[in-house]
């Protein structure tokens, strides 16, 4: 049986961003790595530069009624990350 902690991160999809995310992606040299870090950059989950926007965030995804993805909210746990503390 899983831990509250567990229901409620799987209930809600929870995440941590934690510079990991580029390390799961295609190479950017190959052409669905390129895609797809251009899709990650034009809905803001990466930077300009290749690094994640919500780095050191829990992150939040929200939900339209149809189960869709319609924005992210991050709020900074880890204590060595600069501010904005909610993105």
């Amino acid at each position: 049986m899983a831990s509250p902690a567990a229901r409620l991160i799987e209930q809600h999809r929870l995440g941590f961003a934690n510079r990991t995310l580029g390390l799961r992606l295609p190479a950017t040299q190959i052409k669905a790595g390129a895609e797809v870090r251009g899709r990650l950059q034009k809905v803001g989950i990466l930077r300009e530069s290749g690094h994640e926007h919500f780095n050191g965030c829990l992150v939040v995804p929200v939900f339209d009624a149809e189960g869709h993805v319609t924005e992210v909210y991050g709020r900074k746990i880890t204590a060595n990350v600069n501010p904005p503390w909610h993105l």
